[in-house]
């Protein structure tokens, strides 16, 4: 998470606070302060800040999503029951870790939206979401917003919807990273 603030041009580095440097509660307090006084405020976090905080209006109005949180079994119970059903002739992917995964974009598509009157960009960045068979029950699985996707222009529709949140961006260039 440092090295990927680092990366960002310097005059953007004062704007964003980042997951580690400081306590969630700290955090969370000067992005608060930030928003309130009209500052911009950017939060670089991982699936720390997937849950468990409240971030409503303008405390959060877009929310990045790298990549889709898949995870293999970690416990016993969970590789047990993987195990089971793979012995039963289903499919343990499809079973637990698809539901997962949607039940974990919901909760983070749900930082942007706490009350009816928010609104938020929800951008993942994750191609599987489109091109893997898998990716349509993650999809019907979020909250009935529009979803607007391409693969072949997914770096200019993040483009847009970044710049559409944070104007002030667009003396910058977005590019893919490999």
């Amino acid at each position: 998470m440092p090295s990927s603030s680092k990366a960002l041009p310097q005059d953007l580095v004062d704007q964003v606070l980042v997951q580690g440097v400081r306590s969630r509660t700290e955090l969370l307090r000067e992005h608060g302060r930030r928003v309130l006084a009209g500052v911009r405020s950017i939060i670089f976090g991982l699936q720390f800040f997937s849950e468990g905080i409240d971030l409503p209006g303008s405390l959060c109005e877009h929310v990045v999503i790298n990549k889709l949180p898949f995870t293999p079994p970690s416990s016993p119970v969970e590789e047990g029951l993987a195990e089971w059903l793979d012995s039963q002739g289903r499919d343990p992917f499809n079973e637990l870790s698809v539901p997962w995964v949607a039940m974990k974009l919901a909760q983070w598509a749900g930082r942007g939206v706490r009350t009816e009157t928010d609104w938020a960009v929800i951008t993942v960045c994750d191609i599987r979401l489109t091109t893997k068979r898998y990716g349509n029950a993650i999809l019907v699985g979020l909250p009935p917003f529009p979803v607007v996707y391409t693969v072949s222009n997914r770096l200019k529709l993040f483009e847009r919807a970044w710049l559409t949140t944070y104007p002030f961006f667009r003396k910058y260039r977005f590019q893919t990273m490999t």
